[in-house]
């Protein structure tokens, strides 16, 4: 069974997250899936070395010190990811049970209106954005996959030294 990095455990990841138990074998699936592609996910924007040793610092419930601080918002931002992949795998899960059977799937504004749906998850998107970013040592770490280069000549174009129609 897969565990989460932060969350103590994956009952009380879930519990945060708002899922209920689930005993269909389908649905388990997808939340496993969800919590292991969060820990990758974690291990990759945040590197290894500062992964675990975020994973190292006591996780309580009020924290004080700098390390407690991190790692509560590393479990905060791990239970945040997993909620938005869910969101966007499972979204009948976060809906109330009576909603899927009858009429009121279609009235709750969060599965009525997709504009409303994609606005609630860049939201959520967005926080853990900041959260990942707060707990990151190194910024240019955070963001591996991406990558910024320069293009044009090698010699830079200073407008002060060209300047048009002057000689």
């Amino acid at each position: 069974m897969v565990e989460p990095l932060y969350n103590e455990t994956l009952d009380s990841l879930l519990k945060i997250v708002r899922i209920e138990p689930a005993d269909d074998d389908n649905t388990l699936a997808a939340i496993y899936q969800a919590v292991r592609d969060v820990r990758l996910g974690l291990f990759t924007r945040l590197g290894k070395t500062r992964a675990l040793e975020i994973q190292g610092y006591a996780l309580i419930d009020n924290p004080t010190t700098d390390d407690e601080t991190t790692r509560s918002t590393a479990a905060s931002a791990e239970a945040l990811w997993t909620y938005v992949l869910l969101i966007q795998r499972l979204p009948v899960i976060f809906m109330d049970n009576a909603a899927s059977t009858g009429d009121a799937f279609n009235e709750e504004p969060l599965t009525r209106d997709a504009s409303s749906a994609h606005t609630f998850i860049n939201s959520l998107k967005a926080q853990l954005e900041e959260a990942l970013q707060a707990i990151s040592t190194d910024v240019s770490e955070l963001n591996k996959s991406f990558k910024s280069s320069l293009n044009g000549p090698e010699v830079p174009y200073l407008l002060s030294q060209n300047h048009i129609g002057l000689t």
